[in-house]
């Protein structure tokens, strides 16, 4: 079985470390990679070539809506899921548009957060209901 290459994005430490953890203990995921801002993670995409980016909306030297087309240009192969704390449709409308495949807020269950890994994976479309 191929496992989910995923590269975990979030200006948090402890959230960081706390979604490697989780995805750590699935069977058919793999956490290739760690990073705080949108800068430190097109650097680790292009290196790693992660199938999934998690992707923390709010980021220091380099937001999330700026550094989702660079992924795509760069990293095509990968697909980008938004983490956010903000139930905002529009901020989801504006990720989608640019390319990210899903939108998951952070107080999601880790059935949410590993089924939204999954389906993006698969290249299909997850968004949060409360979102959607």
């Amino acid at each position: 079985m191929k496992k989910i290459r995923v590269l975990v994005t979030n200006a948090e430490n402890i959230v960081r470390e706390g979604i490697s953890a989780i995805l750590s203990l699935q069977p058919d995921m793999d956490v290739v990679g760690q990073a705080g801002d949108g800068i430190r993670a097109v650097e680790l995409a292009e290196k790693l070539q992660p199938d999934v980016i998690l992707l923390d909306l709010a980021m220091p030297r380099r937001d999330s809506l700026a550094t989702i087309p660079i992924l795509i240009k760069q990293v095509p192969p990968s697909r980008i899921l938004m983490l956010s704390s903000f139930a905002d449709p529009d901020l989801a409308s504006a990720a989608i548009k640019a390319g990210a495949l899903g939108y998951l807020l952070i107080y999601a269950t880790r059935d949410q957060l590993l089924q939204a890994i999954r389906d993006v994976a698969r290249r299909q479309t997850y968004i949060q209901p409360p979102v959607a």
